[in-house]
């Protein structure tokens, strides 16, 4: 009819042909599919090492055209080495993954051996102890556990087990100083210091029964004094009143360095400190030491700070007179030897020092004649 649009479009002459040949377009499209897919599979699980290389590029695949990194090619050439096998072109130059195996002639050089160590001579043994100290099931014990462990430590400082000791024990501070002699009447080194738990009263000496008050002078150890019960689990007496206390008419007894953490006029270190103290004393002792010298002193006499107590304290006079043993022993390291003269402590002839005020010592002490030390005027002790 006039004016009408036929909606429908034209139609093929050829309906069935244009079917068939679209299904065989097909299927062949699928086949091809699937053996590219399969080549893809073989190509992942085998490794593209397990098919042939490309072959040697020609001087016009060198030029600056057509050189660049795998991250830089092309998608096709992607697609086909992941189908083919074969790897995408890669840069000129070796590479982690193309560079040629290590030769001998290049292998690197092997470390050098770390450096021997080689340990101090061991000290030549001391001979079998020859005295006898007191015992006690503890005391015995303490030993047998102790002595493998401090003995590495005293040979290792060049000393024998066995060697001589020296303490120093310090108020301020609340320190104990454990000092080994070296072979041969050698200079003393340190070994330890330990912390002082406790000790009771102030600064300054004891003077009577009662009072509280730890000792302070110079006072010796020896294989007597040794008590292995004591109920601050060891100990070892002082020796308080020594000749100078007595002298002062000072009374007291049986002021002890010792265990635990509590003091009634001793110093008290703590067990573990006195079973390795104790352990060193004895073992001195037993190698035939006559006694181990204890100096008991307040502060040490070049604290800028207690030099201002030194000075303005009533003790003063007697602090004077145990300085010289302090200082002789920072610079001989070697204990000085102190007696009793005119109730007062004064160095044995050798170890007299000129130096008396409390400003520090940069260049050492000066040794004086004997006479010239006994005439000297030294302040009368409380």
């Amino acid at each position: 009819m006039h004016g009408l649009v036929n909606p429908a479009p034209s139609m093929s002459p050829f309906p069935r042909f244009q079917d068939r040949h679209h299904r065989a377009a097909s299927k062949q499209i699928a086949r091809a599919g699937a053996a590219l897919a399969a080549l893809a599979i073989s190509a992942l699980t085998t490794g593209c090492n397990d098919h042939p290389g490309p072959s040697a590029p020609s001087p016009a695949d060198e030029s600056p055209e057509h050189t660049g990194t795998p991250e830089h090619a092309e998608p096709t050439d992607r697609a086909a080495a992941v189908i083919t096998g074969r790897k995408a072109p890669q840069p000129a130059g070796p590479s982690p993954d193309n560079a040629a195996a290590p030769t001998p002639d290049s292998a690197p050089e092997p470390l050098p051996p770390p450096p021997r160590i080689v340990p101090p001579p061991r000290p030549d043994p001391l001979p079998p102890p020859t005295v006898t100290t007191p015992t006690s099931d503890r005391s015995i014990e303490v030993r047998r556990r102790q002595q493998p462990l401090l003995q590495p430590r005293v040979e290792a400082l060049g000393c024998p087990w066995g060697s001589p000791v020296f303490l120093q024990v310090f108020k301020h501070g609340s320190e104990l100083e454990l000092w080994l002699q070296l072979p041969g009447d050698g200079p003393f080194v340190l070994f330890q210091t330990y912390h002082v738990l406790a000790w009771s009263g102030g600064l300054g000496p004891k003077q009577k029964e009662g009072d509280r008050q730890a000792p302070e002078g110079f006072y010796s150890v020896g294989p007597s004094q040794l008590n292995p019960n004591s109920r601050f689990h060891l100990s070892f007496n002082l020796g308080y009143p020594n000749e100078f206390d007595r002298h002062h008419n000072r009374t007291g007894s049986f002021l002890m360095i010792h265990g635990s953490n509590q003091s009634i006029g001793c110093y008290a270190v703590g067990d573990p400190a006195i079973e390795q103290i104790y352990t060193l004393v004895d073992a001195a002792l037993r190698h035939g030491q006559p006694a181990v010298p204890v100096h008991c002193h307040p502060f040490r006499y070049d604290d800028e700070a207690m030099a201002v107590i030194h000075r303005m304290s009533d003790w003063k006079p007697f602090w004077d007179q145990l300085k010289p043993a302090w200082q002789w022993f920072e610079q001989h390291r070697q204990p000085a030897v102190m007696v009793v003269r005119d109730g007062t402590y004064q160095p044995q002839s050798g170890y007299e020092i000129r130096d008396m005020d409390m400003s520090p010592q940069p260049t050492g002490l000066t040794a004086i004649p004997a006479d010239e030390a006994a005439a000297a005027n030294r302040p009368a002790a409380r």
